[in-house]
């Protein structure tokens, strides 16, 4: 079966189109620069070069595709023009879906995320719970209008499955997306010492493994129009720190840090990406989002389409064991 997929450079996407290779499909994948990783060293590997917004290339990319995962996105804290969020979400996936019904793709699956469903109160979110808060971040926002062009299509007649990956970690590449498992590395070297708040905020935190083969359920059980939450387990930081520290051994002092702290780093970070054009760690409007909670259920892809969670811990030790064995860590 040939496969287009947009997003293959990607956390999860890399991943996605190893598995696939290995399952004897055939990939189209259109990328800015070919790909080196040695899982795409394959003559059932192949490279398109072009981005989101080159319509014709994308069109051409996917000929002879039946099916279709559209992961790319610009997972970043901030861009220097915050257009860009919506010019790669909302245009770039119109262009992927555009081209799916002219080259009559029989399914697309459209990587959105977790962060669009908002804040939770006391019960976990699910498919089916409604955005009461604002939106924090351009991410979010862009991402969350690009799920509106998705239903469009499939009022249309296409048939597009909706996935919401949530907190992703776990062995993979270094990129923004894999900013979990950095915070993870950052920790057992030593150099992380803060939990964010109180750290009572609770995050829901899946990992790759089960994103990836989530994805695959989606293209393989997946209703058209429907929306599947791949997430893991809820846990508070104050929580994901402690088995952090009971399964690696290392005990390093963490400190609470304010809210009003962190918002002044915020600030601050901001301020000298404005002057020197520099790239923030952090902004104010992604402070925000992690003072508050984010449960999210998973069970409804669990039931639809036999997704299963890694528990946390498992997760954290198959995470460690890769990051020795890379030699990603000395220790």
């Amino acid at each position: 079966m040939k496969i287009f997929v947009t997003g293959a450079t990607g956390y999860i996407g890399q991943r996605l189109v190893a598995k696939l290779l290995e399952e004897g499909q055939e990939v189209h994948a259109l990328c800015r620069q070919k790909p080196e990783y040695p899982s795409f060293q394959h003559d059932r590997f192949h490279f398109y070069p072009g981005d989101l917004l080159d319509k014709p290339a994308v069109t051409k990319a996917m000929e002879g595709c039946e099916i279709v995962f559209h992961l790319a996105g610009l997972a970043k804290v901030w861009a220097k023009h915050p257009s860009a969020f919506y010019d790669i979400h909302v245009s770039g996936t119109q262009n992927v879906l555009e081209a799916a019904l002219i080259n009559g793709v029989k399914k697309v699956v459209f990587t959105s995320s977790g962060a669009t469903y908002g804040v939770s109160h006391e019960t976990p979110l699910t498919e089916e719970s409604v955005r009461t808060n604002s939106f924090f971040t351009e991410y979010e926002s862009s991402k969350f209008i690009a799920e509106e062009c998705v239903q469009h299509y499939v009022r249309k007649g296409l048939d597009v499955v909706i996935v919401h990956p949530t907190k992703v970690y776990g062995p993979g590449l270094w990129t923004d997306s894999n900013a979990v498992s950095q915070m993870i590395k950052c920790f057992i070297e030593g150099d992380w010492h803060f939990i964010p708040g109180n750290g009572r905020m609770i995050g829901n935190f899946s990992f790759i493994e089960d994103v990836v083969n989530g994805h695959c359920l989606a293209m393989e059980k997946g209703r058209p129009g429907e929306k599947y939450i791949l997430g893991g387990m809820n846990v508070s930081f104050n929580e994901f720190f402690s088995l952090l520290k009971t399964i690696s051994n290392k005990n390093y002092f963490t400190v609470h840090l304010p809210f009003q702290l962190m918002m002044l780093c915020g600030w601050l970070e901001e301020w000298i990406a404005r002057a020197l054009g520099r790239e923030p760690k952090i902004t104010c409007p992604w402070i925000r989002k992690y003072n508050h909670n984010q449960a999210l259920s998973s069970e409804k892809a669990a039931r639809e389409l036999g997704y299963s969670i890694t528990t946390l811990e498992e997760g954290l030790i198959k995470t460690l064991e890769w990051m020795r064995s890379d030699r990603h860590l000395y220790f």
